[in-house]
């Protein structure tokens, strides 16, 4: 049976903010993320490609999954940075199987 009462945070962000943002998460309660580093995209600045020679635009995937209550914490920690990097932020409910 499926029960959703978890939350999937997804942050979108340039490599070298990612020290910050795992910092962030972890002082706000996370005990567990997952990082997955991205080829290129399209946004509101254009294209971004992996392959740049600075590599400033590189972006990595924060991923975790917290509670309800912990997810709160996390995206008021994650807030002032949301504005001023203009991160990409996504919420979304996530199923924990039970027997």
């Amino acid at each position: 049976m499926l029960s959703f009462t978890d939350i999937r945070i997804e942050v979108l962000v340039d490599g070298p903010l990612v020290p910050r943002i795992i910092t962030l998460a972890e002082t706000a309660g996370v005990a567990s993320y997952t990082l997955l580093t991205t080829l290129g995209g399209m946004g509101v600045h254009g294209r971004w490609r992996r392959d740049e020679v600075t590599g400033t635009t590189a972006k990595q995937l924060f991923v975790t999954i917290v509670t309800e209550t912990d997810a709160e914490r996390v995206l008021a920690a994650f807030s002032p940075l949301m504005i001023s990097h203009d991160l990409q932020v996504i919420v979304s409910p996530a199923a924990r199987i039970s027997a």
